[in-house]
């Protein structure tokens, strides 16, 4: 009698606590349903108000200039688009410019596919040269109205096949890899893939299916640009990309110094040989010591300690006394362990020869 009220009440337990499990998932099932619903709800809700805030904004900036749609922003493109390039204007007319741009930024946005049209005619009215700086903006504010018709027209830009410039090409790279990230990459792929300062590689422009440049396009003192905005993409076929860029023979040598500098800090070992036969070989035969200290950082940054009994070798054939003291500083450094510093690394302005992008506006 004892066993089986015992048995009775094992099974009684098991099934209240079957219930309760089962009740509990219940409710867990209905929490998960109520915050998945409250997030819709959220996300809904952020949207109507990014449209309302966007509307708001486009408003505003028609009744300051006195007029109504896409022709009243642009005006106000053009005049801010001067002012934060403008070396004269103050602090506050500054932050003040950088207000009312973002303002029409977000009015286009808010226009979307109406101001297109308007947008594009602008941008064809504009010169590269006289109109850079307004350009960039046209571009930006393309994209805000139609992302697929601005980003198609900001890569034609970057390819050099609209306005062609070399300083709107890298303001095309600048502002790609702020909107869409992986067409920047296979578009300044392509770039270094059939390109050098001096244009278009012929035999290669087939290949790639590439039109011949127009010589205003050609980047011939600043090509190293698009390495470094190619390197700010963090494309995943970067040191690949790289190793071509370096066996190129027409690379000039500032695009060299650039790429041998990267490729030293992906620690790419199948870079080290090129380097080293360009180190021994600079280009033009000149003996230029920042760039064969590029080629010595790289190489160590490369091989480590298994590069000391190079440099000893080099150390005793170097010609010119800024390349004898950096290998000794080199060498000492190995030595006690410490990571070498890199030598003339450039700033992203000095890399960038002085172009702001309109994200950044005077670079402050």
């Amino acid at each position: 009698m004892l066993g089986a009220l015992l048995a009775v009440s094992v099974l009684g337990l098991g099934y209240l606590q079957y219930r309760s499990a089962a009740e509990l998932t219940d409710l867990r099932l209905q929490a998960a349903e109520r915050n998945t619903a409250e997030a819709a709800f959220r996300a809904s809700a952020q949207e109507t108000l990014d449209r309302i805030n966007a509307e708001i904004s486009r408003m505003r900036v028609e009744q300051r200039v006195g007029g109504q749609g896409p022709k009243a922003l642009l005006e106000m493109l053009r005049i801010h688009a001067d002012t934060l390039v403008n070396a004269r204007a103050t602090a506050p007319d500054f932050q003040n410019a950088q207000e009312q741009m973002r303002g029409v930024m977000r009015a286009f946005a808010a226009i979307g596919e109406d101001g297109t049209a308007p947008l594009r005619r602008r941008f064809d009215e504009l010169d590269p040269k006289s109109s850079f700086d307004e350009l960039r903006w046209v571009l930006e504010a393309l994209i805000q109205c139609d992302p697929e018709k601005g980003k198609q027209l900001t890569v034609q830009v970057l390819e050099g096949r609209q306005k062609p410039s070399p300083r709107l090409r890298w303001a095309a790279a600048d502002l790609l890899q702020r909107t869409d990230k992986p067409l920047a990459q296979r578009t300044l792929r392509q770039v270094l893939m059939t390109e050098t300062s001096r244009g278009v590689d012929p035999d290669r422009a087939s290949a790639y299916n590439v039109a011949i440049l127009d010589p205003a396009a050609v980047a011939a003192t600043g090509f190293f640009n698009f390495v470094i905005h190619y390197l700010r993409t963090e494309d995943p076929q970067a040191e690949e990309t790289l190793l071509q860029v370096l066996t190129r023979p027409q690379q000039d040598i500032a695009t060299l110094q650039e790429t041998i500098e990267a490729l030293g800090g992906m620690k790419s070992a199948r870079a080290q040989k090129r380097i080293e036969e360009l180190f021994e070989h600079p280009p033009g035969a000149q003996q230029n010591p920042l760039f064969l200290n590029k080629c010595l950082d790289a190489l160590v940054a490369i091989r480590g300690k298994d590069s000391k009994p190079w440099l000893q070798q080099q150390l005793a054939k170097a010609e010119h006394e800024l390349v004898s003291q950096h290998i000794d500083r080199l060498l000492q450094e190995i030595e006690h362990g410490k990571k070498p510093a890199p030598q003339g690394a450039a700033t992203p302005g000095e890399a960038t020869q002085g172009v702001p992008t309109p994200a950044q506006g005077k670079g402050k």
